[in-house]
């Protein structure tokens, strides 16, 4: 049953929420013990309030689930957890955050991803563009609460580079759902073909690398090469596996299956690392 229930959770995306430690690292912040544990609390948080809102979402949609051969596989979907269980998971969960988040005082932005998600469950996502946008507004307010937590100025850089790089992670998946045959379609997406995805993709990839080359431009002549091309090569790879015929219609898919994709990944997060805490 404990299986069942962290799949419910998807605790597989959780790695979606490290994005939070992105200012602590950017910002070369001295990494004392106060920063570091309300940091891992304010991720923890996220990772509650997420898991509250997929359940939320597969309590909606659980009939419309159980006709589509990937959501059909979620618990809700298949009666592995009872509606019982899953409110109380639900509740559970929304406590969990918010315990961690009023602790480390950023609970304005858990309970506002809750909000603009139960709205994105309802209504928002329906509309194209708009669920694209509120999919990159949750990391934004990600990384503002990062900020919060060090209690520095956000870069403005920083956040621009965030929305427009989770743009293209929305955009693929939206592509992926689309050319599939095996799943039924969004109600966004009924006005939409691929040819204008793709153009989407390519502008907002466009922006997020020139935004990170600009991110990068502190470090020495080196260092920034390095940095720039590992992660143009990462988004790169990104399009092309999108292109690709394949059995995936969620990119974070790429990360656990393809090697190339997982090696781009882990050598940008140790480049990261190295290259901006000295």
């Amino acid at each position: 049953m404990f299986h069942i229930i962290l799949k419910e959770m998807r605790i597989n995306h959780y790695i979606k929420n490290l994005v939070v430690f992105i200012p602590i690292l950017y910002n070369n912040i001295k990494l004392n013990t106060i920063n570091i544990s309300n940091t891992i609390l304010l991720f923890l948080s996220f990772c509650f309030i997420a898991s509250a809102v997929y359940i939320i979402n597969d309590l909606k949609d659980k009939n419309e689930d159980r006709k589509n051969l990937y959501n059909a596989q979620r618990p809700i979907a298949q009666n592995l957890i009872s509606l019982k269980q899953a409110y109380t998971l639900t509740i559970i969960c929304i406590i969990l955050a918010s315990l961690f988040s009023i602790y480390t005082k950023t609970e304005f932005f858990i309970f506002t991803y809750l909000l603009l998600n139960i709205l994105y469950t309802f209504c928002l996502r329906n509309i194209f563009y708009i669920d694209v946008c509120c999919i990159a507004f949750g990391f934004i307010l990600r990384i503002l609460a990062g900020y919060t937590i060090i209690q520095t100025i956000p870069n403005k850089d920083l956040l621009y580079w965030i929305f427009f790089t989770s743009s293209i992670f929305t955009f693929t998946k939206r592509r992926l759902q689309l050319q599939s045959n095996k799943s039924n379609k969004r109600k966004a997406l009924k006005n939409i073909t691929l040819k204008q995805i793709k153009i989407y993709t390519y502008i907002n990839t466009l922006f997020s690398i020139l935004f990170f080359i600009k991110l990068s431009s502190i470090l020495n002549t080196q260092k920034f090469y390095i940095i720039s091309l590992t992660y143009t090569f990462f988004i790169i790879k990104l399009i092309k596996l999108s292109n690709k015929k394949n059995e995936f219609h969620d990119p974070i898919n790429f990360i656990k299956k393809d090697i190339i994709f997982k090696v781009l990944l882990l050598l940008l997060i140790v480049e990261y690392i190295l290259f901006y805490i000295e």
